[in-house]
């Protein structure tokens, strides 16, 4: 059955004078001893049940802290089921009746490969979720399609290829306005703070310039390490599959690019591969002249309009970051008419994952994003 599975959702390209250097092998050997293993066994079945450890769930990570904890579910339009965890007050504060006015809400969206628990790793102290919620916030995390706590779907078994076909625009596009919807219909608050990290800023992209009617609902967005354009990353992994899949510094697509391996590694989302595009553009899949044209009435896939993603926008990143890296970053600032911040870490060994688990990570990186979120809510209740 795997067989079946990999002739048709997995396309290797020939490799010819590819230099690949050997830091860059541990990714790539990764991926094809899995390929090797799951083609030499006919029966083989992918997802496998690995007796790990039990592991702790988001609401249990918070509760561990003495903080309140809620576990929520969303149903997108096409069946998807989403878990959502909440913090509704902080237990310094004494602030769990219902005051009024309610407490502002910020939603919190997790990158590639992870989860809500990410972003609960640093502790009470560090981790921006705490830091939220101590500073008067209704705190959510979001969770989208096809990770650990959003594996489920009212109309697909999990085991069906189909449920895996989806990429970021799908995260973008569907999961996170259903996510919205949810919590501000739940809180009847009429907008929100966003925080995302890395895939949970690139769906943001996707959400604010293809739902643009979603930017109202949105009042401050906080980009941590965004990848939209990129044509120059460095990335190891991206790089390094780069012979396999299409070269790197041509930029990653969109809308069905991600085809999934569904291996269960928990607590991390199945294993991605994706095709890139020949653009380096931010711009919906490119299935070949004639399907787009079926697809988008346009023989070329359209680009994401990015001017119509009219969000307050912040955006944060390092100078030691090889997936968003300055160079592709600084191409957006002339896209986003209302870009409130272009914020460059000054610490020059600062990573992707920095933004997350680093020690400074409060004092670098969440105080300014709370300062600015308490600013605006500030001004807002002047005026």
């Amino acid at each position: 059955m795997i067989n079946r599975y990999l002739r048709k959702y997995l396309v290797v390209r020939p490799i010819s004078n590819v230099k690949v250097q050997p830091e860059m092998l541990k990714g790539v050997l990764t991926i094809l001893a899995i390929v090797a293993v799951a083609v030499a066994i006919e029966d083989f079945d992918p997802f496998i049940d690995i007796p790990f450890k039990r592991i702790k769930t988001s609401a249990e990570r918070i509760e561990d802290h003495g903080y309140p904890a809620e576990s929520h579910f969303a149903e997108t339009p096409d069946g998807y089921v989403l878990n959502l965890f909440r913090i509704p007050h902080s237990p310094k504060l004494n602030n769990a009746g219902g005051e009024s006015p309610p407490r502002p809400v910020v939603l919190i969206m997790h990158g590639l490969f992870s989860c809500s628990d990410c972003f609960l790793l640093n502790g009470p102290e560090s981790a921006i979720p705490f830091n939220y919620a101590d500073a008067g916030y209704d705190v959510w995390l979001g969770n989208a399609r096809g990770n650990i706590y959003s594996r489920n779907n009212t109309r697909l078994d999990v085991k069906h290829p189909y449920f895996w076909k989806f990429s970021w625009h799908e995260i973008g596009s569907i999961d996170l306005p259903t996510t919205i919807d949810y919590i501000l219909d739940l809180t009847g608050q009429q907008s929100l703070h966003y925080v995302g990290h890395s895939q949970g800023c690139t769906s943001f992209f996707v959400m604010g310039s293809y739902r643009p009617e979603y930017n109202a609902k949105i009042k401050t967005a906080h980009m941590l390490a965004p990848p939209v354009f990129m044509g120059n990353t460095t990335e190891g992994l991206i790089v390094g599959t780069a012979p396999l899949f299409g070269h790197h510094g041509i930029g990653l697509s969109s809308h069905k690019s991600l085809k999934r391996i569904p291996l269960e590694s928990p607590p991390i989302r199945p294993f991605t591969t994706f095709s890139p595009s020949s653009s380096n553009e931010f711009r919906l899949y490119d299935w070949g002249s004639r399907k787009n044209l079926e697809y988008y009435g346009v023989a070329e896939p359209p680009a994401y309009d990015l001017t119509k993603i009219t969000s307050k926008l912040y955006l944060y990143y390092g100078l030691a970051d090889g997936s968003a890296n300055k160079q592709d970053i600084s191409r957006l600032p002339e896209f986003l008419p209302n870009l409130a911040l272009l914020h460059e870490v000054p610490e020059p060994t600062w990573g992707h994952l920095d933004f997350i688990f680093a020690t400074e990570v409060k004092k670098v990186i969440n105080d300014m994003v709370l300062d600015y979120s308490i600013a605006y809510d500030t001004e807002e209740a002047n005026n």
